[in-house]
């Protein structure tokens, strides 16, 4: 795992699925793996993943901004719309994030 991914986080959980998957673990053995790895209770790691609220949610979202693949990365500016970026390669996010990192440090004029 990559240092500093943090026991609790979604990108910890995300982790640990991985490595159980490419490892070939399936079924309840997966479902166990993930609650003894992240902490979670089992009976309620069942419960929650039988619901899927946040995913419809997520999928509603998602729709209502024209994304359709993965990853999308959009961005918002002081509560604008979302807006996706056109060049999704590494070099692209990092010069928008870059971009944004300077602007954020710069007073704002009012």
């Amino acid at each position: 795992m990559r240092r500093g991914t943090k026991p609790g986080s979604y990108a910890f959980a995300s982790e640990v699925a991985y490595e159980l998957v490419r490892t070939g673990t399936t079924g309840a053995n997966f479902s166990q793996g993930i609650a003894d790895r992240t902490g979670t209770d089992f009976a309620q790691l069942l419960r929650c993943s039988q619901e899927a609220t946040q995913s419809e949610a997520d999928v509603r979202l998602a729709r209502s901004l024209g994304v359709s693949s993965t990853p999308t990365v959009l961005y918002r500016i002081d509560g604008g719309a979302p807006q996706p970026i056109s060049d999704r390669s590494f070099a692209g996010i990092s010069t928008l994030i870059e971009t944004f990192r300077i602007a954020v440090s710069q007073p704002r004029v009012t």
